[in-house]
């Protein structure tokens, strides 16, 4: 999970400090927020079960 926000933050950032981002970047960004809402949901659904 840690990786997967560090990468985030990295690529918004690289985003940010470039003048002309490519024309997919929005779609790379969701993609990882999706996979990132999809790892917290999973968890929460692992310790749901343990309770």
């Amino acid at each position: 999970m840690h990786q997967q926000i560090s990468l985030l933050h990295d690529h918004v950032k690289l985003l940010l400090m470039t003048n002309e981002p490519h024309g997919n970047w929005q779609a790379e960004i969701n993609e990882m927020a999706d996979s990132i809402k999809a790892t917290l949901e999973r968890r929460n659904r692992e310790l749901a079960a343990l309770k």
